[in-house]
C-alpha cells in the first residue's frame, strides 16, 4: 500500500494535498495492484518502441 499523500504537479510547482485525497489513493490502489512488475513493463515498452521503429 501506498502513502497517504497526493502531489499535484503542474509545469511550475508541485503541491502535497494532504486532506480529502480517499478518491485519489482508491485510484492509485486499484493501479498498482494492477500495474506490470517494473521488468515487465520494461520488456513491453521495448516491443513497443520496436515496432514503433518497425524492427
Amino acid at each position: 500500500m501506498l502513502p497517504d499523500v497526493t502531489a499535484a504537479d503542474a509545469a511550475d510547482d508541485v503541491t502535497l494535498l494532504l486532506k480529502d485525497v480517499d478518491h485519489y489513493l482508491a485510484v492509485t490502489d486499484q493501479l498498482s495492484a494492477q500495474a506490470e512488475s517494473p521488468r515487465q513493463s520494461q520488456a513491453i515498452l521495448r516491443e513497443l518502441i520496436s515496432a514503433a521503429e518497425g524492427t
